[in-house]
């Protein structure tokens, strides 16, 4: 039977839920079911799991959808220290046990969560709230707008995998790391990239931004590297000060620089002569 029959038969449908959430390349799945459930190439877990009333309202970008969750779910040491340095995907899937389709229920990316026993409560912001935001605009500038490692046509498109570098760490204090090999680079060469590694207890993939670089063998990230111990190996992505002179003698990339480097200083609207 298709899912829409199911929905609207009297007494043969058999709905549950599929919660999906990602974090970088990291992947948690949950159901309602009271077994293990496969869809779309994925297995649920079953757990349990409720969340509030879709509300009906004229702007559904500026609705929120509270899901909780058991709060002995691993996916809550995600949020257990810190808030994840990257976007957190949720979508929660509605479908039938012994029907192949699922609907999408809510889609969107998870902006708070908090323990209140005995559940792990994410708060999912409806996918449609950036529409409601003002897009990015190109900027006439003599740094280069375009993101650092972006690909595609018209964007930086320098190759990190080029240009990453792995490093044993040695110690980790604070938002601080060293490592002895980082020694082997330039004071700032890593400013402006960022860091990756394995956190050292659940296994997920970390990342946070690298503030600032030193030949010394030392980092500074943008908060605190959850996960990050002594004799973790984190990968490295060097970062770009935006001007072509790096772009050129750093990453050999000024064919893609997107700057507008010969911009007269000078305001010609400013009201006062040029000459």
């Amino acid at each position: 039977m298709s899912f829409a029959s199911q929905e609207t038969s009297a007494d043969s449908g058999k709905p549950i839920e599929l919660l999906l959430i990602s974090y970088l390349t990291n992947v948690w799945c949950y159901t309602t079911a009271e077994r293990q459930v496969v869809y779309d190439g994925r297995t649920y877990n079953p757990v349990p799991m409720e969340h509030d009333a879709l509300k009906t309202s004229g702007e559904i970008a500026n609705t929120t959808l509270t899901i909780s969750i058991a709060q002995d779910c691993p996916v809550g040491e995600l949020f257990r220290v810190q808030p994840p340095s990257g976007v957190v995907g949720a979508t929660l899937f509605v479908k039938h046990v012994e029907d192949v389709e699922a609907k999408a229920f809510w889609k969107g990316r998870i902006v708070n969560s908090e323990w209140e026993y005995p559940w792990l409560k994410l708060t999912v912001e409806n996918v449609r709230s950036s529409l409601k935001r003002m897009g990015l605009r190109r900027k006439y500038s003599t740094q280069c707008p375009h993101a650092l490692y972006g690909q595609g046509l018209g964007l930086c498109n320098v190759d990190k995998e080029a240009f990453k570098s792995t490093h044993t760490v040695a110690t980790v204090t604070g938002t601080s790391a060293t490592a002895a090999s980082l020694t082997s680079f330039v004071d700032g060469y890593f400013s402006g990239g960022y860091a990756e590694w394995v956190h050292a207890s659940t296994g997920y993939k970390e990342m946070r931004m690298i503030l600032s670089s030193y030949a010394d063998g030392h980092i500074v990230l943008s908060s605190v590297p959850v996960g990050l111990i002594p004799g973790s190996v984190m990968t490295l992505y060097p970062g770009c000060d935006h001007l072509s002179s790096m772009c050129d003698t750093k990453f050999n990339n000024s064919l893609n620089f997107g700057g507008m480097e010969h911009i007269p200083k000078k305001n010609p609207f400013g009201g006062t002569t040029l000459y």
